[in-house]
Order: structure tokens, then C-alpha cells, then sequence
């Protein structure tokens, strides 16, 4: 999935998570994550927000930062930190899966 951002200095609140593992694996496919956004123009993306814990019953992280640079994460949402929001372009953003398999799950976008 991928989001074009073409609103400059909007900001943006993001809900994901991994849902549900794929028949056969794990939990660590599980997870949630969250974060808010805004893109200046002329430059990348400004963020801070919530990484998804990496185990079951962990502390979530905190993520924050400002980049513009293609495939730079910018909030995990699933326990094994393979699941991401990254930047995808100038404007755009996009779910990334690092696994080699399909996750489920759900990307809510707020505006």
C-alpha cells in the first residue's frame, strides 16, 4: 500500500498493526504501532510516535525523525520490527512486509 502525501505541512495521524499471523506462523507477526507526521515541502517527513513492542508484553519504543531518504522506516508495527511504514518517495509513504510471507493487518490514516 502506498500513501502520496500532497498536503504540505498536514498533519497526520497513523494507527497500524499486524493483526493476525498466517497459518503456520508465530505471534511475533502480531503487533501495534502509531504515529504522527507532517510534511514540510521541500524536505521529507517529520515524525514521532510508537514502534510496536518486540515481545509479547515488552515496552513499545518511541521512533521520531526527519528524512526525506526512500526505504527509511519510519514506525514498526509487528513484534519482530520486520513489518514498517517507510518512506517512499518525496512525498509518498508505503507499508513494507521485510517478511517472506503475507502479514495481516490494518493501516488507518487520520488527517
Amino acid at each position: 500500500m502506498r500513501v502520496t502525501v500532497r498536503a504540505f505541512l498536514l498533519l497526520m495521524l497513523i494507527l497500524a498493526g499486524c493483526t493476525r499471523p498466517v497459518a503456520g506462523q508465530n505471534f511475533e507477526d502480531l503487533g501495534v504501532g502509531q504515529v504522527t507526521l507532517t510534511h514540510p515541502s521541500g524536505y521529507g517527513f517529520f515524525w514521532t510516535g510508537l514502534n510496536s513492542p518486540t515481545n509479547v508484553g515488552g515496552g513499545a519504543t518511541i521512533t521520531s525523525g526527519e528524512n526525506g531518504t526512500i526505504g527509511t522506516p519510519i514506525v514498526y508495527i509487528d513484534l519482530a520490527h520486520l513489518v514498517s511504514i517507510q518512506i517512499a518517495g518525496t512525498n509518498t509513504i508505503q507499508v513494507h512486509n521485510g517478511n517472506s510471507f503475507t502479514v495481516a493487518g490494518n493501516v488507518t490514516l487520520i488527517w
